[in-house]
């Protein structure tokens, strides 16, 4: 009983410490949208805000891919992006390629990849992602898709169609456009620069893993989600997310609730915006 008060004591300063240290720290944002139906826009928040964040109550999601126009020859590239999500450590999500579909961008029960003009992806939009949201912000359904106004490939000249599916992969599970700014630029990153974003960098997989600490109530699941937000303390969310504690300590850290306007989840090609 002592060494769990001497234990959360010292948790508590460490949280203390990491607020009031924070100033720019704050790094990654997930999706939130109390709405249901079918949206392409959230407001950014934390992990721990009070209102919650968009989600999936399951795990293994497949997805399809409309080969028509410049679909054609882009399997492999977006195998090599959910592969990335699905890799990520203490990641229980499985993204999987199910093969082909004449299916576009509609609410039809399944999660389609494409590429087409509109779609409320023109001009500067590169790419945009759907959700289909229930209530509880329970995500059902994502679509993705790419305008094809532009020239994609696969072979790392703009525009990178993998480096664009893994940023857009990454709305489809809920998370939001990165605050860090600096490099190297996470997958979230709010521009498209490159064939970097094929990659997770760090913030990407404190992301991952700070929403899977949330939604599957790890132990000390939200301080773990907290910490990840401190780029000092993200190795230390990482050993929280699965040492003893008391879920009653974890509910009593739940941030306030912010309030931000709604962005879109595209990317667009004039390097100000990214995906959702």
């Amino acid at each position: 009983m002592r060494a769990a008060t001497i234990l959360t004591a010292t948790l508590v300063a460490l949280v203390a410490v990491a607020f009031l240290s924070a100033g720019s720290v704050f790094a990654y944002r997930m999706i939130q949208n109390t709405s249901t139906g079918r949206v392409t826009s959230g407001q950014a928040v934390t992990c721990s805000n009070s209102g919650g964040f968009t989600h999936w109550n399951v795990r293994d999601i497949s997805w399809l891919h409309n080969t028509s126009g410049q679909g054609s020859g882009k399997a492999a590239a977006l195998q090599a992006a959910m592969q990335t999500w699905t890799n990520v450590s203490g990641s229980s999500y499985a993204l999987t390629y199910s093969g082909t579909t004449s299916s576009g961008w509609a609410t039809d029960g399944q999660n389609t990849l494409l590429w087409a003009t509109g779609n409320g992806c023109t001009g500067n939009c590169l790419a945009l992602t759907a959700l289909v949201l229930q209530s509880g912000q329970v995500i059902v359904e994502s679509d993705i898709t790419f305008n094809a106004s532009y020239t994609w490939t696969t072979n790392g000249n703009p525009y990178d169609t993998q480096s664009v599916a893994t940023h857009e992969l990454g709305h489809t599970l809920g998370i939001h456009h990165t605050e860090v700014g600096t490099t190297p630029r996470p997958t979230m990153y709010a521009s498209y620069f490159g064939t970097g974003a094929r990659s997770l960098e760090s913030d990407d997989v404190s992301a991952l893993q700070g929403l899977l600490d949330v939604l599957e109530r790890r132990v000390h699941g939200l301080l773990g989600c907290i910490l990840r937000q401190f780029r000092f303390f993200r190795h230390l969310g990482d050993q929280l997310s699965f040492v003893h504690g008391s879920p009653s300590f974890r509910s009593a850290l739940i941030a306030g609730r912010e309030f931000k306007p709604s962005r879109p989840l595209w990317v667009r090609s004039d390097s100000q915006t990214y995906g959702v």
